[in-house]
């Protein structure tokens, strides 16, 4: 066999080997919201997961602006935020449509607010999971679905601080802070708070009540550790 045509055969051998090793190693992703933690790829449920750097990318300021982006996962408001969450079509709609119980669960800093979407802003925020599929063994009838859990950023013995400003169309403004330090000096004892005003008048135009702010926001929001 002359030689000019064995190497084109040698070469689609070696480059794909080639270009896996240039590669640079990802970044391990854990997944806190199932019995035990584990790697994003080794965890034996359907989850999705996004960072504090995914929501910057996307300029998301609530939890609404990402789950539109994820598969199997859709949301209703009960006003002008999502407040409900279905997972594979299942979960509540609106407080006077069965089946009353949330079905899918949400956790904020471990506190349960199922039903209460409308509250999950994304400022000064770690991680957030998506978990499809029954969590009733852990989180009861609330997670039959699935389950939405956001931890914040964790206070740290670090003198740390972060501010935010934006603006936007149709009156839109937001300001937040945060800010964490620890109290003694051997950093046992530290505190992190986070602060996040909104205000919007809306993009619904009223003709009978000759308004353009019947759908506005106007959102304050806390969070301390």
């Amino acid at each position: 066999m002359p030689k000019f045509k064995v190497l084109p055969f040698f070469f689609s051998l070696v480059s794909p080997f080639t270009a896996l090793a240039s590669q640079p190693a990802l970044e391990e992703v854990i997944v806190s919201a199932d019995f035990r933690e584990s790697s994003w790829l080794a965890a034996p449920v359907s989850v999705s997961v996004f960072d504090a750097q995914a929501t910057k990318k996307r300029a998301a300021t609530h939890l609404e602006e990402m789950l539109n982006t994820l598969p199997n996962v859709n949301f209703a408001g009960g006003s002008n935020r999502a407040r409900y969450i279905q997972i594979r079509g299942i979960g509540e709609r609106s407080q006077f449509k069965e089946p009353i119980n949330p079905s899918v669960g949400l956790l904020i800093d471990g506190v349960d607010m199922s039903g209460l979407g409308s509250m999950a802003t994304l400022f000064d925020i770690e991680q957030v999971e998506v978990i499809r599929g029954p969590q009733g063994t852990r989180y009861g009838a609330n997670a039959l679905a699935g389950l939405v859990k956001i931890k914040s950023v964790a206070p740290s013995i670090d003198q740390t601080s972060n501010l935010a400003l934006s603006l936007g169309n149709y009156g839109s403004h937001s300001l937040s802070l945060a800010s964490g330090t620890t109290l003694d000096q051997q950093g046992k004892l530290s505190v992190r708070l986070a602060l996040q005003e909104q205000q919007s008048d809306g993009f619904y135009s009223n003709k009978t009540l000759n308004k353009d702010n019947t759908n506005g926001r106007d959102e304050l929001s806390a969070r301390f550790q």
